[in-house]
């Protein structure tokens, strides 16, 4: 769940931080991956491992935009993954 986005995320995606605030991190997810991509992504962050790669997002408005996606796992004080940062 996104509990927190800048500015540049909403100027980016359209988004606002009122709209982003408590949706699935996977708003701006385009079809332009394939399952493959997310399931290594996945695998990264869970081992603790920061992701890096090149994405191609989705606005508000639909139209597409190309990143460059860094996910960033988080532990707390007993090592275990909280949340990540992207």
């Amino acid at each position: 769940m996104i509990q927190w986005v800048n500015p540049a995320f909403t100027r980016t995606t359209g988004y606002t931080l009122a709209e982003a605030v408590g949706q699935n991190p996977r708003i701006p997810k385009s079809s332009r991956h394939d399952q493959e991509f997310y399931k290594k992504l996945w695998a990264t962050i869970l081992r603790g491992e920061v992701f890096r790669s090149e994405m191609i997002n989705r606005r508000k408005d639909g139209s597409e935009f190309t990143e460059e996606a860094i996910i960033t796992p988080v532990k707390d004080e007993d090592g275990r993954i909280s949340h990540f940062i992207a």
